[in-house]
């Protein structure tokens, strides 16, 4: 662009203090010299640090942190080209938005997880508020990926950020540790809740790799030197959300058409808290993970053995060295275990519950209670219904 003509004025109404926002202003900035352009970057602390400030701004381009929603819909009038950058991909305006894609950063430290031989899975979250909409995305995706267990919550939210501190708040989070099944990798929302496991699990004398593995979201590199342990981090593409959005604006501001996208992890940092469970070969692992998420659809030893990518002769013989059972076996515990659940919630119709289940009949259901658990399905559920019945 020649020094005669305009340079447009472009917001970037980003709060600059935190990692995360550096590393995405940094993106925009690194594109904007790559390119050769002549924009004017007006950072948020160049203005009066308040929205109503923006929207009397009289520049040609605007890229705003759209996590907060009414910042979106207050520009939504504002003349400027706009483009928003978001930690979750909750905003569904008509603006063009460059979000973090949190199923993908999830399913990312679950493969490391799996690919390092954690058997059991469960994640830190933390509860559900407004601003929080980027940590309840990667809760669902986690939930979806690990199915539901009535043995254990595989899920813990804890207090607030701000309130869990201390030994005292600690106490929770130590307690629901020691419920899980060990060894257990966990996935935590973010670095900062990562951290609090490290500490929890000193407090609580769970050795970290061999009873507890733990993996944040972040690549935080303050708390990752700051932990007892260095922390093994998923790296989320945030300054790749910067170079995102500088180019959806620059198009914009040329007449192109554009629409937003989600922004993949770039990598993990790996690191001790973490390190090789190795309980079993990584086959195995993945094969238990497959079973643990399908077993209700009436998968059988051949679709598991296609899907970790071997055969199944050498998933048999391996499966039973180290598990100490069959893969159908495996298979059809998950699937009684389901049968169960329903039943004590009170399920009455047993061919919904045969289906819902995996077992191929309502007829195969009865023979695998009876051969079991040496009772019918609906023995089992009036037994379970009778129990909490006096109990209440």
């Amino acid at each position: 662009m020649h020094s005669d003509q305009p340079q447009p004025r472009i917001a970037v109404w980003l709060d600059g203090v935190d990692l995360y926002n550096r590393d995405i202003i940094h993106g925009v900035a690194d594109y904007v010299r790559r390119r050769g352009l002549s924009w004017q970057l007006y950072l948020r602390s160049d203005f009066s640090d308040s929205l109503p400030t923006l929207l009397e701004w009289q520049g040609e381009g605007i890229i705003a942190d759209f996590s907060d929603l009414s910042t979106a819909e207050a520009l939504r009038a504002h003349p400027a080209r706009q483009v928003g950058v978001c930690a979750h991909r909750m905003y569904a305006g008509a603006l063009p938005c460059v979000a973090l894609d949190n199923a993908e950063l999830v399913g990312r430290a679950l493969s490391h997880l799996i690919d390092n031989g954690w058997p059991n899975f469960a994640m830190f979250s933390q509860p559900n508020a407004e601003e929080t909409g980027w940590a309840l995305e990667r809760e669902q995706a986690f939930s979806k990926l690990v199915p539901w267990d009535s043995a254990f919550p595989r899920v813990y939210r804890g207090l607030s950020a701000r309130s869990e501190r201390g030994a005292t708040s600690l106490s929770g989070l130590v307690e629901w540790i020691a419920s899980l099944p060990k060894p257990v990798g966990i996935v935590a929302v973010n670095d900062a809740r990562a951290r609090l496991i490290l500490q929890a699990c000193q407090l609580g004398g769970f050795e970290i790799s061999a009873d507890v593995g733990v993996i944040g979201i972040d690549n935080d590199p303050l708390l990752r030197e700051l932990s007892g342990v260095c922390l093994t981090s998923v790296i989320q593409g945030t300054y790749e959300m910067g170079q995102g959005a500088a180019r959806l604006l620059h198009d914009s501001l040329r007449g192109i058409p554009c629409s937003g996208h989600l922004v993949p992890s770039t990598g993990i940092n790996v690191a001790a808290s973490c390190t090789p469970a190795r309980r079993y070969h990584p086959y195995i692992t993945r094969a238990l993970h497959y079973i643990c998420r399908n077993a209700q659809r009436g998968i059988k030893g051949d679709q598991v053995a296609d899907y970790v990518g071997i055969s199944r002769s050498w998933l048999d013989i391996h499966f039973k060295r180290e598990v100490g059972h069959s893969v159908h076996d495996e298979i059809l515990s998950y699937k009684i275990r389901e049968a169960k659940r329903l039943l004590e919630e009170g399920a009455a119709d047993m061919s919904a519950v045969a289906a819902d289940s995996g077992f191929s009949s309502v007829q195969y259901l009865y023979s695998v209670f009876a051969r079991e658990l040496g009772c019918t399905p609906r023995d089992w559920r009036d037994r379970h219904l009778g129990e909490a019945a006096q109990a209440a």
